[in-house]
Order: structure tokens, then sequence, then C-alpha cells
């Protein structure tokens, strides 16, 4: 069952995950949340409007939706990752990554879109992932700053 559902992503839960959005069952009822920062109006708008459009698209399924996401409250991958040359555990719900064994790192779907997204050297790839494995937690965030930006002369 694990390998079908790392294989068949539900579209609308993919949708989510790549527009950096967590999908969470609470109460029996589904959630969509936005953890990201919004700095400018500009972009309160432009995330409100697909999260709006997401939840109008989930609503219409959400059932399926639902029974998909409570498939994934056991999906727990161990990998080894040459990137970060360590080995990681991908979950699929927050209750898991909680549950991830002392010393060792796990990482929601919204984290891996996150660290896709930044596209960053493996070398800062690395340095994220030590503080991760150091202080816990999830990646709620990530900007890069503009070459230049910060540095003194």
């Amino acid at each position: 069952m694990t390998n079908q559902i790392l294989r068949d992503i539900h579209p609308l839960v993919q949708q989510a995950w790549e527009a950096g959005f967590n999908l969470i069952i609470q109460d029996g009822d589904l959630i969509a949340l936005d953890p990201l920062p919004l700095v400018s109006d500009q972009e309160i708008i432009v995330r409100e409007g697909m999260l709006y459009n997401l939840k109008l698209r989930i609503e219409q399924k959400k059932q399926e939706v639902l029974v998909y996401l409570r498939s994934l409250e056991q999906v727990k991958v161990l990998i080894h990752s040459k990137k970060l040359s360590d080995k990681v555990w991908i979950v699929g719900t927050e209750a898991l990554l909680k549950r991830i064994p002392e010393g060792e790192v796990g990482y929601l779907p919204a984290e891996v879109y996150r660290i896709k997204q930044a596209k960053f050297p493996d070398e800062i790839l690395q340095k994220m992932h030590l503080t991760k494995k150091i202080l816990g937690g999830s990646i709620l965030h990530i900007q890069r700053v503009a070459k230049g930006k910060g540095e003194h002369s």
C-alpha cells in the first residue's frame, strides 16, 4: 500500500504540496493551511486566491481526499539522501514527524517542496539539514538573499 500511495499521489494533494500548502485532518475535517509568511499585499492576494480555488476543488472531492490523507497517516519512508549524505525520513503527517527516532530527521512533503524550490547548492542543503537535526522542528519558509545584500566590504 505504501508504494502505491507514493506512486499515485492524489492530484489535489499533490497540487497543495507543490504550492507549499499543508493539508491536515483535524477533528474529522480537512483543513488547508498556508504556512508561508507573506510579506506583500500582492503575495497575500495571490496565495489567498490559490488557497480559495484549492479549497473549492478539494471540497468537491472531500471524501476522496480525506481517505487519501488518512492513508498517509502511516507513511513513513526512510531514504538515504546522496545530497545530504545522511538518512532521512519522509513522512505524511506532523504526528509522524514527532515520532521519528531520536537523533534522526524527518521531512514533510511541504518541506521537501520548499527545499526544492530554493535550489540551494548541496553544501547549503547539508547545513540546513544539520541545523534541523540539532534543533528539530519544521521548515516553514526559505528566502534566498539577493547577492550583495547583507555583505559588508
